[in-house]
């Protein structure tokens, strides 16, 4: 089911109407600047976010762009729950360096412009068995999340 699952695809949007603004130096290079604060910023700050195209009714996201996402505050993981799982070898199978972090959750909440898209967990980040693989486990390092409704 994963393999031809699709992600999402968004647009953050930026707000380019507030404190931030674009300044070009002499030699044609842009710079951001917070003109109450007068220090430089990485990025636009964020107005906003869409989907592009429609909304999927199931997607396989990437652990990083959840993360990102709660980061950002653009995206919500209800009910998170951080697991732990063995990686190292048999002799050591809780190595302090081997050891595999994963967080569950029930849903995420996507907030976008138009309003909250919520989308339920029906595959969580973890280690599992797998005799298809030489170690006999895998490790996913996404969710699989379908629409709710």
């Amino acid at each position: 089911m994963s393999e031809g699952t699709p992600g999402f695809r968004i647009r953050l949007l930026a707000d380019k109407e507030g404190p931030v603004q674009q300044f070009t130096h002499e030699d044609g290079s842009t710079v951001l600047v917070h003109t109450e604060t007068r220090e430089v910023v990485e990025s636009w700050p964020l107005a906003g976010v869409r989907f592009e195209g429609e909304p999927p009714d199931v997607a396989k996201v990437p652990t990083s762009w959840v993360q990102r996402g709660v980061a950002d505050g653009w995206l919500t993981l209800e009910n998170p729950q951080p697991v732990a799982r063995p990686g190292g070898p048999p002799e050591n199978p809780w190595r302090p360096d081997k050891v595999h972090n994963f967080m569950h959750g029930d849903a995420i909440v996507l907030h976008m412009v138009d309003g909250d898209h919520r989308y339920f967990i029906t595959h969580q980040p973890d280690k599992y068995d797998d005799d298809q693989e030489p170690s006999g486990a895998r490790v996913d390092h996404f969710y699989i999340v379908q629409r709710e409704g």
